[in-house]
């Protein structure tokens, strides 16, 4: 009976060993967690300016995106490929840091979506660009102003 007793707790305090490494795996910081969740990593010229970028061409990168990366370097950013132009949406869920989208079509920027907030996940709230597009690059926050990318600039990898 007392056996009994000490497996319960026992089994509580793995779970929630287990559930913790979980979470803080999920939450990952920098530069290794980015490499471990992409398989591949591109130069992109956007206008003047180099940007080093993650390669999410498979769903199940696209649904994961950046949720739960704590940090992004500057003039990094993932580059979402999708199998044809639409008007797909963006949504904030499980993200920590602030994000600007340029959103792109046939290699030209089409729109841009500045500053989105993490908190601003919460439905209806979501993210597109005003006409259709085949690609989008999230970036740091504060990316669009700071190297004036704006709409009709060409985007081509190097």
């Amino acid at each position: 009976m007392r056996f009994r007793l000490l497996i319960l707790p026992g089994l509580f305090i793995l779970l929630l060993l287990f559930g913790l490494k979980q979470y803080y795996s999920y939450r990952a910081d920098g530069l290794n967690a980015l490499e471990r969740r992409f398989s591949q990593k591109i130069q992109l010229q956007v206008g003047e300016v180099n940007i080093a970028a993650y390669l999410a061409d498979a769903q199940s990168e696209r649904a994961l995106g950046l949720s739960g990366i704590a940090t992004l370097s500057e003039k990094t950013g993932v580059l979402f490929v999708f199998p044809s132009a639409s008007r797909y949406s963006f949504w904030m869920k499980d993200m920590l840091i602030p994000l600007d989208f340029v959103w792109i079509a046939n290699g030209v920027i089409v729109d841009l979506t500045v500053n989105v907030q993490p908190e601003s996940w919460q439905p209806p709230n979501s993210f597109t660009a005003a006409t259709e597009f085949d690609s989008v690059i999230e970036l740091p926050a504060g990316t669009i102003d700071k190297y004036r990318l704006t709409k009709g600039l060409t985007v081509s990898q190097l």
